[in-house]
């Protein structure tokens, strides 16, 4: 009951900061270097973006490096 308690919090507090860093962006003026970044909410979604690529990337090297549970065992 206590580890559901706890990732539960974790969440809401990661969804918590991930809201006031998305309204707090309105609060500031943009200067883009290149336009888009300039753009309301683009950190956050080139974050998510990024967080996305690199989970699926491993996932990927997971799948392509992972070996039999019985790798190691000795041949006889």
């Amino acid at each position: 009951m206590g580890q559901s308690t706890t990732v539960r919090a974790l969440i809401m507090v990661g969804l918590a900061v991930a809201v006031a860093s998305l309204l707090a962006d309105f609060l500031v003026d943009q200067h883009g270097e290149f336009g888009f970044d300039g753009w309301t909410g683009f950190h956050a979604a080139f974050g998510f973006a990024s967080w996305l690529a690199i989970v699926g990337v491993s996932k990927g090297l997971g799948m392509l490096l992972k070996r039999p549970a019985s790798y190691y065992d000795k041949r006889q």
